[in-house]
């Protein structure tokens, strides 16, 4: 999930067509798991935003009112950030989140999927290319599909660890 949320940040500026304007759909585990995050993130939102508003006056040419304003939502935003560190510890977070994690490497990906979007590819005014990357515990795949060949699949193995290590290495972390 949190690299879907990262996925959507980094194409923010992609545009999309009707077929992706409703966005990807959660598993019902994924759904449970993204409202609860939800509620507290747009509870956090409000005071931010509010909070963000008093920060553009000067401290000093804050009205006394605005400056236990200003305090109060501190306070609360500092309680939002524990409650969603808090959200992911909890119990009933946590054995959703392993039972995501075991059905993920249990299944594989049927490239039988792939026709559709490569029917989709077609409908472009414009060559395409899909490139679907999965990072899986044990190594990376990357499929290719295209309107010529149907869809290759090509595979590294290598540790998710081993993987991160060299991430970090070359962004220079």
């Amino acid at each position: 999930m949190l690299k879907v949320q990262e996925l959507e940040e980094y194409t923010r500026s992609v545009q999309g067509n009707e077929d992706t304007l409703n966005g990807i759909e959660f598993l019902s585990l994924e759904q449970e798991i993204w409202e609860g995050y939800d509620n507290i993130l747009q509870s956090a939102n409000a005071v931010s935003s509010e909070l963000n508003e008093l920060s553009l006056i000067p401290e000093t040419k804050r009205t006394p009112v605005q400056q236990s304003r200003f305090s109060e939502l501190e306070k609360q935003e500092q309680k939002f950030q524990q409650q969603l560190n808090n959200y992911f510890q909890r119990n009933s977070v946590q054995k959703k989140v392993d039972t995501l994690v075991k059905k993920a490497k249990e299944q594989s990906l049927d490239l039988k999927y792939f026709d559709i979007l490569q029917d989709q590819l077609g409908n472009l005014e414009q060559n395409g290319v899909l490139l679907y990357p999965l990072v899986l515990d044990d190594r990376i795949e990357l499929i290719v599909s295209t309107l010529e060949k149907p869809p290759q699949r090509y595979t590294v193995n290598v540790k998710l660890e081993e993987l991160n290590q060299t991430i970090n290495r070359v962004v220079g972390k």
